[in-house]
């Protein structure tokens, strides 16, 4: 169990502290592995580096990350998010402003026509 333990914590990046256990199934004892989701995301394999040891489970498969969803889990772990990050050299311009403005004032009145629920006491 310590040589699995070992084979974890030194091939992944940043470093994993599994929680191992043996459980009894059918008379047989299974080592059971469990790694708790980390916040410092994106985890990669130490010998393949940050941008081709990165793996992603998609239902019950393991494929490497594409760089669009590396980028994602980048921003993750910094505890941003893709619509949140600024966009450089964007011209705003004034009727641009005017039909914001304007979306929002109709948004508003459609959803003042069919009313709010009212809080209850």
């Amino acid at each position: 169990m310590d040589a699995i333990t070992n084979a974890v914590t030194d091939s992944c990046e940043p470093m994993i502290v599994p929680d191992l256990f043996i459980q009894e199934v059918e008379g047989k004892s299974l080592i059971i592995l469990d790694v708790a989701p980390g916040m410092q995301r994106p985890y990669y394999l130490k010998k393949k580096g940050l941008e081709e040891g990165v793996y992603i489970r998609t239902a019950g498969t393991t494929r490497p990350a594409d760089r669009v969803m590396l980028q994602e889990l980048l921003l993750e772990g910094k505890n941003k998010f893709f619509d949140q990050q600024p966009i450089f050299n964007l011209k705003v311009t004034a009727s641009d402003i005017e039909a914001l403005c304007h979306s929002m004032r109709e948004t508003a009145k459609k959803k003042c026509s069919i009313g709010f629920p009212t809080p209850r006491s």
